[in-house]
C-alpha cells in the first residue's frame, strides 16, 4: 500500500521525523519504507573536515543527497555515507576557494538541516568569508541548533594569520530562532563589544542551551551585563560560562528570571560571577553544577535540589572547611561527585582525607576521580578503580 502513495506524500512525512532513532523504527515497521528510508539515514548525519572535497562536490552536484542532511559537522572525525567508506580519508588538494565553493554549494541543496558544528583544526580555516552564512541563511530555515569552536590550534597562532576574523565579526550574528547556541573563540588582542552577540541571542527566544566561551591573551574578561540585563529564555535549561563576568544586577537579573536552568558549568577554577548576590528559591531547577567549589556555599544557601557536581578540583581539606557545612545541606540530594585532579594530586599526594571527610559530609554520594580523560570511582579499601 505504502508504494502506491504519491513520493512526495511520503517524504513529507518523513521529514517531520526529527530523531534517527525514530526513523530506524519506521523503516522496521515495513520493508517498503526502510527502501525509502535508506539514503535518508545514511545521509541524515554527515561529519568530515573542511577539505573532505570529495563529500562537499557529491553534495553539491546531488541536491536529492543533500537534502536529507539534518546534521552537519565540519571536523576532523569523519561519519560519511557508505558509499565513502573506502575513500574516506582521501583529502582533495584543491584550493581554498574551490573547496570553499563546493561546500556553500552543496549547503545551500539543505534545506532541512537542524544542527551544524563547526570545529578546528589545522586544516580547517576560519569562515571563508560571509559566504557560508549567506547561504545559511537563505537555504537552511529549519536551523536551531548552531556549535562553533574557533579556537586556533598552535599551528593557526604559530603562523600569526593577520586575515583571522572571528565569527563575532562575521553575518553569523544575523541568524536567529536558535534552540541551541555554543561558541568558543580567541579575542585576540581586541576589544570584543557584545552588542551585536546580543541582538543575535534577542532573536533566539526559544534558546535551551548556550553556551560562551572567550580567551583573551590577557585574561581579559568580557562583560556579559547587556545580554544579562536584556535577554529572558523563559525554556533555558543549560548554562556554560568561560572567560566573562557582570555585575551583581546583571547577575541578580539573570538568575532570578530564570528558573528553569538545570544545568551551570563555569569553566574556571575561580569564579567570576558575584553567587551571593542569590536568594532563597532561586534557581529552583539546578542539578548539574561544574565550576569552582567556593559557589557550593551560596547555591546551598539557595536551596538548589543539586545532584551533581563536576570536575571539583579540590585541595587538601580540612574539617572545618566551608565547603562541609554546604555539602551537607546538599547532601540530600547529592549523588555524585566527580573529583578534578589538581597539581598536587597529580605528583603523588593521597586523595584518602579528601575522600573520608567528603563522605562524612554527603555519605551516600559516588565519588569519581577525572584524569585526563579518563574516569575512575572510589571503592573503599580498593581506592580509585577504573569502570
Amino acid at each position: 500500500m505504502i508504494g502506491t502513495l504519491p513520493t512526495e506524500l511520503v517524504e513529507a512525512i518523513v521529514d517531520n521525523i526529527d530523531s534517527p532513532l525514530d526513523v530506524i523504527s519506521l523503516g522496521l515497521a515495513c520493508k517498503q519504507f526502510a527502501e525509502i528510508l535508506a539514503p535518508k539515514l545514511d545521509y541524515f548525519f554527515i561529519s568530515a573536515p573542511f577539505t573532505h572535497y570529495d563529500i562537499w562536490n557529491h553534495l553539491a552536484e546531488h541536491p536529492e543527497d543533500a537534502r536529507h542532511v539534518r546534521i552537519l559537522h565540519v571536523v576532523q572525525k569523519e561519519r560519511l555515507p557508505r558509499a565513502f567508506s573506502q575513500v574516506s580519508a582521501k583529502v582533495h588538494e584543491s584550493s581554498v576557494d574551490l573547496v570553499g565553493e563546493k561546500f556553500c554549494k552543496a549547503l545551500g541543496w539543505m534545506s532541512d538541516l537542524r544542527s551544524v558544528k563547526w570545529g578546528n583544526h589545522e586544516s580547517t580555516p576560519q569562515f571563508v568569508g560571509d559566504g557560508v552564512w549567506d547561504v545559511v541563511k537563505k537555504s537552511c530555515p529549519r536551523l536551531t541548533e548552531l556549535f562553533v569552536n574557533e579556537l586556533q590550534t598552535p599551528v593557526q597562532m604559530d603562523l600569526q594569520l593577520d586575515i583571522w576574523r572571528s565569527c563575532l565579526h562575521s553575518e553569523m550574528l544575523d541568524l536567529g530562532n536558535m534552540t541551541k547556541f555554543s561558541m568558543a573563540t580567541d579575542l585576540g588582542s581586541t576589544y570584543l563589544d557584545t552588542s551585536a552577540l546580543k541582538d543575535f541571542l534577542l532573536r533566539c527566544p526559544d534558546l535551551v542551551t548556550l553556551e560562551l566561551s572567550f580567551h583573551h591573551p590577557r585574561s581579559t574578561l568580557v562583560s556579559l551585563d547587556e545580554i544579562f540585563q536584556q535577554c529572558h529564555w523563559p525554556q533555558l535549561k543549560v548554562l556554560s560560562l568561560g572567560g566573562v563576568t557582570c555585575s551583581d544586577g546583571s547577575f541578580a537579573t539573570f538568575i532570578s528570571r530564570h528558573p528553569t536552568i538545570h544545568t551551570i558549568h563555569e569553566t574556571v577554577h575561580r569564579t567570576a560571577f558575584p553567587w551571593n548576590v542569590l536568594e532563597a528559591g532561586w534557581l529552583p531547577g539546578l542539578r548539574e553544577f561544574m565550576g569552582p567549589l567556593e559557589v557550593l556555599t551560596s547555591i546551598a544557601e539557595a536551596g538548589s535540589p543539586l545532584e551533581v557536581l563536576l570536575s571539583a578540583h579540590v585541595a587538601p581539606l580540612k574539617y572545618e572547611d566551608p565547603l562541609g557545612p554546604a555539602l551537607q545541606r546538599l547532601s540530600p540530594t547529592l549523588r555524585r561527585i566527580q573529583l578534578g585532579a589538581t597539581h598536587s594530586f597529580c605528583k603523588g599526594q593521597s586523595f584518602e582525607p579528601v575522600i573520608r571527610l567528603v563522605q562524612e559530609w554527603a555519605p551516600d554520594v559516588r565519588i569519581e576521580l577525572l584524569r585526563g580523560d579518563r574516569l575512575s570511582f572510589w571503592v573503599p579499601t580498593k581506592g580509585f578503580v577504573m569502570e
